[in-house]
C-alpha cells in the first residue's frame, strides 16, 4: 500500500472516530434533558418543599440549602427554555406537538395516554409513535439550549 493511501484512510478512520465522539457527545446531552424533563415535577415539589432553617437542624439544612439552590437554577434554567419552545412552536403553527410534550413531561401522561387524550380533544388520529416524535424532537432542541452544543 502507498503511504498516500495509508494518509487517506488514517484521515478517514480519524474523521469517523470524531464524528462517533460527537455523535455520542450529543446523544448524552439528549439523554439528560429528557432526564431533567422526566424529574421536572419532582424538582417542583423538592423546591416547594424544603424545610425552612427553624425547621431543620445542623448539618442537614445545609445539605437542603445547597441541593434547594442547585434545583432551583436547573428549574429556572428549563422554564426559560419551555417559554421558548412554546413561543416557537407558536409562532411555526406546531402547538399540537408542544401540548403533546407537556401532557407527557409535565402532566406525567404517558405516551398512549397523551395520544388518547389529544385525539378526543382534536379529533383527529393521533398515534403513540407520533407523540412519541414530537417528544424527541423538543427534547433535541431543549439541550443544546440547556447545555450547549
Amino acid at each position: 500500500m502507498e503511504e498516500k493511501e495509508i494518509r487517506r484512510i488514517a484521515k478517514e478512520e480519524a474523521r469517523k472516530v470524531l464524528k462517533e465522539a460527537e455523535e455520542k457527545k450529543k446523544t448524552q446531552k439528549e439523554k439528560d434533558t429528557a432526564e431533567v424533563m422526566e424529574k421536572y415535577r419532582d424538582a417542583l415539589f423538592h423546591l416547594e418543599n424544603i424545610k425552612t432553617e427553624e425547621e431543620a437542624q445542623g448539618n442537614y439544612i445545609n445539605s437542603l440549602k445547597k441541593a434547594g439552590v442547585n434545583t432551583a437554577i436547573l428549574i429556572q434554567n428549563v422554564n426559560r427554555v419551555l417559554e421558548e419552545m412554546a413561543r416557537r412552536r407558536k409562532e411555526q403553527g406546531r402547538q399540537q406537538e408542544y401540548s403533546a410534550f407537556v401532557l407527557h413531561y409535565l402532566k406525567g401522561l404517558s405516551y398512549e395516554q397523551t395520544a388518547a387524550q389529544m385525539e378526543n380533544e382534536t379529533g383527529e388520529k393521533i398515534g403513540q409513535s407520533k407523540v412519541w416524535r414530537w417528544c424527541e424532537n423538543i427534547i433535541k432542541e431543549m439541550a443544546v439550549m440547556l447545555w450547549g452544543l
